[in-house]
């Protein structure tokens, strides 16, 4: 599969890596859609604690989470996001102020959704980058894509919630074209 779009002149600063095949791609993609797994489900169960000491409070109050009850996402990835990892499955890159770094790979799309726990707090979003400093770029597919297009969220992965992020563009590649840092829109005092 040739790319469709010229990926190194989109970035100033670049380190590709090799792309992902085609096989890849689909079981990425597969592998995103796919229910939790029973190792999912208990590796999620037990990677939560409660937060709270005892003689807090708060203590008896916590709950953990059931992520049986999770909203995984459930439509395509957008045909450019996979034209960019055929290019380069992964790697880092730079435009000004706006980092990638990491674009993450195939197969840490799924690892990261589920690691960070974005189904609790972000139902039916998809990470797909990261700033390098505790920063997720996300697509946010709660609704059908509009010409294979997700609106493109950036949050803080420490404060996971729609209204605690900002939308960074309504396209994969005008966010990867863009140069100023999304950093002080999310942190802008309100």
């Amino acid at each position: 599969m040739k790319t469709s779009t010229d990926w190194s002149k989109v970035f100033k600063t670049k380190y590709p890596v090799a792309g992902a095949s085609n096989e890849n791609l689909a079981e990425a993609q597969a592998a995103l859609l796919a229910p939790l797994s029973d190792e999912e489900l208990a590796a999620i169960v037990s990677s939560q604690m409660n937060p709270f000491p005892p003689g807090d409070p708060l203590h008896a109050q916590y709950r953990p989470f059931d992520p049986t009850q999770w909203q995984l996402p459930n439509k395509p990835l957008p045909p450019k996001y996979l034209d960019f990892l055929h290019w380069s499955n992964g790697g880092s890159f730079f435009n000004g102020d706006r980092h990638f770094d990491p674009f993450l790979n195939c197969h840490d799309l799924r690892r990261n959704l589920i690691g960070y726990h974005i189904p609790q707090y972000m139902p039916e979003a998809v990470p797909f980058a990261l700033s390098g400093d505790g920063q997720a770029y996300l697509f946010d597919m709660r609704k059908n894509p509009t010409k294979g297009e997700y609106p493109i969220l950036f949050a803080s992965l420490g404060s996971l919630r729609y209204e605690q992020s900002v939308v960074v563009g309504k396209s994969f590649v005008d966010v990867c074209s863009g140069t100023t840092s999304p950093h002080d829109a999310l942190y802008r005092p309100v």
